[in-house]
């Protein structure tokens, strides 16, 4: 993400939130991580969830194809 940061300001922030906090914990509640505990999320200028990728398996351009996604 923070390779993607400088690209995307002003357009899309971009937020770490820990699952080890309550505040992280009620945050992700209803978020689906195929089973995970963790993972990346996408949320569009609603406040909806778009996007939900479990784990940390993903690279600069799956994150940056989910962003762009996100834009359009």
């Amino acid at each position: 993400m923070g390779e993607l940061k400088p690209e995307y300001e002003g357009r899309v922030e971009f937020e770490v939130v820990s699952l080890e906090t309550e505040e992280g914990r009620a945050r992700s509640e209803g978020i689906d991580f195929g089973g995970l505990r963790h993972g990346l999320v996408g949320i569009d200028r609603h406040g909806a969830q778009a996007v939900a990728i479990p784990g940390h398996n993903f690279g600069k351009e799956e994150l940056q194809e989910k962003v762009e996604d996100l834009l359009r």
